[in-house]
């Protein structure tokens, strides 16, 4: 259920209008706040017949925020740690997310410049610049929706087809394990014989999650730290998205203690891309003659391998493929 605040003193006053300048009724909006350390919050905002009002004050997210916000997670006052998006949807038109802000502290001089509150940014290069203890007003131009596309390729050019992918919207990430909070789903894909996938329209930035096993997204795994996802604009009708597979290089290790093969001896693995922990795992162990063989090995999704004796660690390299001799 909404309350009814009191009128702060920073805030932002949306008009709406369509590309013919036609007033547009919008029928949700939405603020999902993030700040690190602390669970994304989505909240659903209050529209009338003249827009939206936007309260931009430390008392308005204190008295909408859970208990959890309350408290920073370094100390302080929580608004000096919250980013916001604003989401705002009014079919049929393409629905618009605004890039993250910054929430504005009330303190004199914070903000992304001096003496301003902070800027909120749209597509299409609207801005809104609002200054601590002002109102502003704006309006904001939705477009018609469009066709939205992504062909998925190899790095020679061909199509990925069959390809399974889960694509999101309004959404964050802004968090220690890159974990999605606040999305909304746009469901899951499935490309055709040409690579191509359709996709809903909007002005926002899309989550593509990739369903397929040792694949990634990016022009190299360095690209992000969360390769099985890409997120994107689809500002062109249709964009192509290079996927590549993690090559198969069998791993062999041949262990040695005292000149005698060393049996019974674990191998385990931390997997790359590892931003929340808990990514390691058992690999093998040594059989008789002091051998692993691992046909299926793929060393670009491992960052380290090491060998365990009981509770012991006795070895650790880098993720490394062929045949390695371990002479304990």
């Amino acid at each position: 259920m909404l309350r009814a605040y009191p009128m702060w003193a920073t805030s932002l006053q949306l008009e709406f209008v369509d590309t013919d300048g036609t007033p547009v009724k919008v029928a949700k909006a939405e603020l999902l706040l993030s700040a690190w350390g602390v669970e994304a919050e989505r909240i659903e905002l209050e529209t009338s017949s003249d827009g939206l009002r936007l309260e931009l004050e430390p008392e308005w997210l204190r008295s909408h925020g859970p208990a959890g916000w309350l408290s920073a997670p370094g100390g302080g006052p929580i608004e000096r740690y919250v980013g916001a998006h604003l989401y705002l949807q009014a079919p049929p038109l393409a629905a618009i997310q605004s890039d993250r802000f910054q929430w504005p502290s009330g303190v004199p001089g914070d903000g992304p410049d001096p003496g301003r509150g902070t800027i909120i940014t749209f597509p299409r290069g609207q801005e809104a610049v609002v200054p601590q203890g002002q109102d502003v007003s704006m309006t904001l131009v939705f477009r018609a929706k469009a066709q939205r596309r992504v062909r998925f390729v190899d790095r020679t050019g061909r199509p990925w087809s069959n390809f399974s992918f889960h694509a999101s919207m309004f959404w964050s990430d802004h968090n220690r394990c890159a974990i999605l909070t606040g999305s909304e789903s746009l469901g899951s894909h499935v490309t055709d014989a040409a690579g191509w996938g359709e996709l809903p329209d909007g002005e926002f930035v899309y989550a593509l999650g990739i369903q397929w096993p040792h694949v990634y997204a990016g022009r190299s795994l360095e690209d992000s730290r969360t390769p099985w996802r890409l997120a994107t604009r689809l500002s062109d009708p249709g964009i192509a998205v290079v996927v590549r597979e993690l090559k198969v290089r069998p791993l062999e290790v041949r262990v040695q203690r005292g000149g005698r093969p060393a049996a019974g001896l674990h191998l385990r693995a931390m997997g790359a891309f590892c931003v929340c922990g808990a990514c390691d795992g058992p690999v093998g162990t040594t059989d008789e003659d002091g051998r692993i063989r691992k046909e299926d090995f793929r060393p670009d999704s491992v960052d380290e391998i090491w060998l365990v004796d009981g509770d012991t660690e006795v070895w650790r390299s880098p993720s490394t493929w062929g045949i390695v001799e371990i002479d304990l």
